[in-house]
């Protein structure tokens, strides 16, 4: 069986948890804490490399501790001591979201990160903004979101939900209880007065975006949101609209998926939305939006009725009866489509949609697409080898999948740009960016979005270099234009996860702006805010400008979130 998860999303969630209560600092042994005081902080400079270390340079038990304790709440705002940051660095909160609570109070452990209850937490900083004034105050809020399954497992003491990543429920009655729990732990979105906590088998939780409190469960948008609604919306380049997608109707029988299409503006859904139908059982994490075009990267697969009876006897996950086949088609879907009469769309014979063949991948994960010369080119994360029968052997043995894993072994993801002729409908080329360190999360500044970039943010592993995956210790800032690449990285203990872009009071170029971030120490079990100037040449390279412990500990890297300026609604 093979265990490898190959996607560094993993390994930023990779955590399991005892009670809050229970934390304290790790003990590790003289020989990890050497190595420790030997790595520089402003370079990835090793001096030498005991069995401790990974071969990407991170330590591995380091990361399994960040990975074995659940988050605390914090949820009334406390202020972050020390964070002084640039008079051009604005106004607003930095929100993300996360898996966050991985053990019931009675011991059960989820087996697989995914399957962690949502932590939201907010930095809200305020000041003024002048040359004269660095001190800016910052106040952090942490809450889990009260989803009826979090509260169910909290006065219980006991896990009463399963997860699609094969997470059992307490004492084992498993058997053809079909409704995972919905976790709400991928993302967050501000729009209008509410901020949306959003998790892809489900529809979103409303939060107070000052108290992070739960005000509405599953929220449908007046029933517009008609079944899922996934973690990536996507804004559209030729207006303040954003577009986003849910994958429903996973139906084996029919052997067809069925996906709605939906526009928003501040949070309203804009019209009804418009569904469309693809054969077999369709993968999407994530989707672009062009000045013309959807786009969505479709890995074609099936469904393995063996792995999907273990499912209904509690004998595996859900997702491992999923099986991935070497087929890949980049569709390309007109916007307009969504304003359409049509109920309900056959992507695969619709003349309207176009179908390019590219070489096989599978992706969690892209980064931007733009239009230009008749073509459009766009980023992604991706591999030839991924496989979802990753946390069966987790299942069986009862254990955790970071328990099980050789951090060594696992391979790294390629960071790749496609072109393709639309006129045409061909594919032209991909480009491999990197192949190496175990590249995600790339990020761009939402206004980028839709539009020609030269510049892309991502995480790495520590060593960004490493033809192995390892942990997370690196950002990096790749110029496409250029074909560049500057990077920090991370103590070796040390955690990353995605970062934000907060753009400059005042910046004009595209880079003229800070990347704010969450870092994890696996020795302490303690977390920082972190930010990164990465305006102009070297000064990502540089290292921190500014960098405080907050209040509370979050554990691993979480997932994803953004900065929204003050007085923005989005």
């Amino acid at each position: 069986m093979n265990l490898r998860f190959d996607s560094l999303f993993v390994l930023l969630l990779l955590q399991a948890s005892r009670p809050a209560s229970a934390l304290s600092p790790v003990t590790f042994s003289s020989v990890a804490t050497r190595i420790a005081e030997q790595v520089m902080t402003r370079t990835r400079t090793v001096v030498q490399a005991p069995p401790d270390l990974l071969k990407s340079g991170g330590l591995a038990e380091a990361c399994r501790e960040l990975h074995r304790h659940n988050g605390q709440e914090c949820p009334t705002a406390k202020m972050v001591a020390g964070l002084e940051l640039p008079y051009d660095f604005p106004q607003g909160t930095y929100y993300r979201n996360g898996p966050g609570r991985f053990n019931a109070d009675d011991g059960t452990s989820v087996i697989h990160p995914f399957d962690g209850d949502g932590l939201v937490t907010s930095l809200r900083i305020t000041g003024k903004n002048n040359e004269e004034c660095r001190k800016k105050n910052a106040f952090w809020t942490s809450r889990f979101v009260h989803t009826p399954g979090y509260l169910k497992d909290i006065e219980s003491g006991k896990m009463t939900g399963r997860g699609v990543f094969g997470s059992m429920k307490s004492g084992g009655d498993n058997v053809m209880d079909i409704e995972p729990k919905h976790v709400a732990n991928t993302n967050v979105i501000r729009w209008g007065d509410h901020l949306w906590a959003l998790w892809e088998g489900g529809r979103p939780f409303l939060l107070d975006p000052e108290t992070l409190e739960t005000v509405d469960v599953e929220y449908s948008a007046n029933n517009r949101i008609q079944g899922t609604f996934a973690a990536h919306p996507r804004k559209d380049p030729s207006s303040s609209h954003y577009f986003n997608f849910g994958v429903d109707d996973l139906d084996p029988a029919a052997g067809r998926t069925k996906i709605h299409y939906y526009e928003l503006d501040d949070g309203e859904v804009v019209s009804t939305p418009t569904a469309f139908t693809l054969p077999g059982a369709a993968m999407m994490h994530d989707h672009l939006v062009t000045d013309n075009y959807l786009l969505m990267v479709w890995t074609s697969a099936e469904f393995n009725g063996l792995e999907g009876l273990k499912g209904l006897l509690g004998l595996g996950s859900f997702v491992a009866a999923i099986d991935i086949t070497p087929k890949t088609e980049v569709l390309l879907i007109p916007k307009d489509i969504l304003h359409s009469s049509d109920d309900v769309i056959d992507a695969t014979t619709d003349p309207r949609i176009k179908r390019i063949p590219v070489p096989y991948q599978f992706n969690y994960h892209l980064g931007n697409g733009y239009e230009k010369d008749g073509k459009i080119i766009f980023d992604a994360i991706e591999t030839t080898d991924e496989e979802f029968d990753f946390c069966y052997g987790s299942v069986t043995d009862k254990k955790p999948v970071w328990e099980i894993m050789d951090f060594d072994e696992m391979e790294p993801f390629a960071f790749a740009q496609y072109t393709i002729d639309v006129e045409n409908e061909q594919y032209v080329d991909k480009q491999i960016i990197t192949d190496c360190g175990s590249i995600e999360f790339p990020v761009v500044p939402t206004e980028m979005s839709g539009k020609e970039h030269q510049y892309i943010y991502t995480v790495a592993s520590h060593d960004p270099h490493a033809e192995t995956s390892g942990t997370p210790g690196t950002i990096c800032k790749w110029d496409l234009e250029n074909d560049e690449m500057e990077h920090f990285s991370f103590r070796p203990e040390e955690m990353v996860g995605e970062p934000a872009f907060v753009p400059k009071i005042g910046g004009e170029d595209e880079d003229s702006g800070y990347l704010i971030v969450l870092v994890n120490n696996g020795m302490t079990l303690t977390t920082d805010v972190v930010v990164l100037d990465v305006e102009g040449p070297g000064s990502l390279s540089r290292g921190p400008i500014a960098r405080s412990r907050l209040p509370s500990y979050v554990p691993g890297a979480g997932l994803h979130g953004r900065f929204v300026r003050a007085g923005k609604t989005s």
